[in-house]
């Protein structure tokens, strides 16, 4: 008995919003499905996700599995939100918020550093499952701050970026966003982890690469209860450890994480990168695309 699971941000999924875009939303759909019933995941952590009844088009029609059962977040103000799909029955589902993040003081004293500046952009999904041969299993998926800069707003509204400190002003701020995700994601996972034995996985979109401050964060504690990046653990050779591909850089971003006791029955992890194309840079603005920009991450358990 195996138990597989997969990470996957399937970039911008939603359904045509013109006429033009009917058969570009279509072959989206095609794409998705191959490399989903290639991981043939047991529990799917999705990011990016639309419209629900095109994500019931995916499993009903293009992967035929109708008996999925699904948790979908709240969507943010472009639309996307995180999902789960899992072959087992969920015993809880949760979609997480927060009006704000709080962020590290140095002194207990000190006033809340940014005070309720910092939202929780995305909505973190929290199930738990009973896995044969495993037991109680519990995933969260996040989709934390892209790395694009936050420009400072005065009353709600965002001031042009004019000079190059501002840009550099603008990089923090994206990072103190992003960090104080990582941190809320972990105070998360931290109370899950309590349990014993505690099967834990954490997988999603950060936004950052291994060597982060987030991702510090988020794999920081002590030894025998901190989370495993499975990636690294597994292995891979360099030239395969990569999820994003945009303008000839490679970069992973996308991540199953591991409490202890699972990553110690991990049998493999892969990440299906053969296909990804480079996307070239980022944009914004760029119109909707019949692929994703990110590689799946898949880890298979004994």
């Amino acid at each position: 008995m195996t138990l597989t699971v997969a990470t996957f941000n399937l970039k911008d999924f939603f359904l045509a919003r013109s006429p033009d875009e009917a058969s570009l939303a279509e072959t989206k759909l095609k794409n998705v499905a191959e490399l989903l019933n290639e991981a043939k995941a047991d529990l799917i952590a999705l990011q990016e996700v639309g419209e629900e009844e095109l994500l019931q088009r995916l499993f009903h029609e293009r992967l035929g599995l109708p008996n999925m059962n699904l948790l979908l977040g709240k969507p943010d103000h472009r639309g996307i939100r995180c999902a789960i799909a899992s072959r087992f029955a969920i015993i809880s589902g949760e979609a997480l918020e927060a009006d704000s993040l709080s962020f590290p003081k140095f002194n207990v004293e000190d006033p809340e550093p940014f005070g309720a500046s910092i939202p929780l952009r995305r909505s973190v999904l929290r199930v738990r499952t009973e896995v044969p041969g495993v037991g109680v299993t519990t995933l969260f998926t996040a989709h934390l701050k892209s790395q694009l800069g936050t420009p400072v707003r005065e009353r709600g509204e965002a001031l042009p970026l004019s000079s190059p400190s501002e840009y550099g002003e603008a990089i923090l701020r994206s990072l103190v966003q992003r960090s104080a995700e990582a941190l809320y994601l972990k105070r998360l996972v931290e109370h899950e982890c309590l349990a014993e034995p505690a099967n834990v996985l954490v997988c999603g979109d950060f936004n950052d690469t291994p060597d982060s401050v987030p991702l510090r964060v988020l794999l920081s504690g002590e030894p025998q209860k901190r989370l495993v990046d499975l990636v690294r653990q597994a292995n891979l050779a360099a030239d395969r450890d990569f999820t994003t591909l945009h303008d000839g850089r490679k970069n992973r971003i996308d991540y199953v994480l591991a409490s202890p006791a699972l990553a110690s029955r991990m049998r493999s992890t892969r990440i299906l990168n053969e296909r990804l194309r480079d996307h070239g840079p980022f944009s914004k603005s760029a119109p909707l695309e019949p692929d994703s920009d990110h590689a799946p991450v898949v880890a298979t358990f004994d």
